[in-house]
């Protein structure tokens, strides 16, 4: 779940150890163009970089004075000139469907069927869920990013 200015406010454990190689799930915004390990991540990194300011343009809609919005812009645009350039670009576009394609450092390369669902009770919220092919690549090693995060979670009492 994402808010207009891309804060993850939940995620499930599957999500967090696929994110793993960002080490805190936190802002899809900030960790696309502060966090080395994006480059790394994202297959395309470019198409992800272009995807997400678009994405977040299209949230100021509605929500342009929302200060979360506003602070996450302004701390990004000061940081990365890539963002800068395509915050200025002024590119629109609502995420629905499309295809998540990461490298991951435990498991190698992942590919998702992402869905981003508004939240009609909670204007701004968008629910994103991730799909696998049955039988795919990434079906296959779903099952090893499960192990490695309990590895990695403590166990709950």
């Amino acid at each position: 779940m994402i808010n207009p200015a891309h804060d993850v406010l939940a995620a499930n454990a599957l999500a967090r150890a696929v994110y793993a190689p960002f080490g805190e799930l936190d802002n899809l915004v900030r960790m696309t163009f502060l966090e080395p390990a994006a480059r790394r991540f994202h297959v395309d990194w470019a198409r992800t970089a272009d995807s997400t300011v678009a994405s977040l343009r299209a949230a100021t809609t509605g929500f342009e004075a929302d200060p979360r919005l506003l602070s996450v812009v302004e701390s990004v645009r000061e940081r990365s000139p890539e963002f800068e350039e395509r915050w200025r670009a002024q590119r629109v576009q609502r995420k629905t469907a499309t295809v998540k394609q990461f490298l991951h450092d435990e498991v190698g390369r992942l590919e998702f069927d992402a869905h981003s669902f508004a939240v009609l009770s909670a204007p701004g919220l968008q629910l994103v869920v991730y799909g696998v092919e049955p039988g795919s690549a990434t079906a296959r090693v779903i099952p090893l990013l499960s192990v490695g995060m309990t590895a990695r979670t403590p166990a709950r009492r």
